[in-house]
């Protein structure tokens, strides 16, 4: 849900609190909702393989979502983009410094950064959207 405001936030709470969770044998119930600020600007992913505390990206991704069908944002691809422009090594730093402050050492790591909007120069700060240990496009 894209919420605008407060009664927006109640309805959305409302709507997904105590529903079933997808998939769930058991008739598992959503106990909890996560609310998470909407960061305006590009969403990245990156794979990265991490042994003994050294990261190493597989693949930088950047999403290409827009407005659509009356939804705030729709994904139309997923590309993989070059993690050597400056963007990339921007994001690709945040991601595996974010990896460091977590304090992962081994392991696959599936991490995603918006790069905020900025009006003077488009070079906006990044911020952490998920970090999780799965590659992308995995769900198990």
């Amino acid at each position: 849900y894209f919420c605008k405001n407060l009664q927006d936030v109640k309805e959305a709470f409302q709507k997904i609190h105590n529903t079933n969770v997808f998939g769930s044998a058991s008739g598992e119930k959503h106990e909890s909702v996560l609310v998470q600020e909407f960061a305006k600007g590009t969403e990245y992913a990156l794979d990265i393989v991490s042994k003994n505390g050294e990261h190493k990206v597989a693949c930088l991704w950047r999403y290409d979502k827009r407005p659509a069908n009356n939804a705030p944002f729709v994904y139309f691809a997923t590309e993989v983009v070059s993690a050597q422009m400056e963007k990339g090594r921007q994001v690709c730093k945040y991601a595996m410094d974010v990896l460091d402050a977590l304090d992962v050492k081994w392991g696959l790591s599936h991490v995603e950064v918006i790069l905020l909007d900025s009006k003077d120069d488009g070079n906006g700060e990044p911020v952490l959207v998920e970090v999780n240990c799965r590659q992308h496009n995995t769900d198990f």
